[in-house]
């Protein structure tokens, strides 16, 4: 009876412990697995719990971005007022409205990104 010590060499042979080449073996897979049932379960309800989470998270985040959105256009609104009744320089004026009018654009981003 022979021991074959096995050994890698180039060009995909095998050197037993005598010097003998054999062909290389092929490779054998082990058969597929399929999950019991209820582990498979298990991880649907985790699944479904965690989508269900990140819909309410991303709901009360459009919520709270629409509401910081409206009290901008309410900003904005009473920015015009002040300088309709010439209580701010039209200077003052500009750069407030760009500063609020460049948030309102960020918000309306981040609201279109969420939804």
């Amino acid at each position: 009876m022979w021991i074959v010590f096995r050994t890698w060499r180039a060009g995909k042979k095998w050197r037993g412990l005598r010097g003998k080449i054999f062909a290389r073996e092929p490779k054998r897979s082990p058969p597929p697995r399929a999950l019991s049932a209820e582990p498979s379960r298990k991880l649907l309800a985790e699944l479904e719990k965690e989508e269900s989470q990140a819909k309410e998270q991303a709901e009360t985040t459009i919520q709270n971005l629409k509401t910081k959105l409206l009290e901008t256009e309410r900003k904005l609104g009473k920015l015009l007022d002040v300088y309709l009744g010439e209580t701010i320089t039209a200077k003052e004026y500009a750069s407030r409205k760009e500063k609020l009018v460049g948030q309102k654009v960020s918000l309306r981003e981040l609201i279109q990104d969420f939804e």
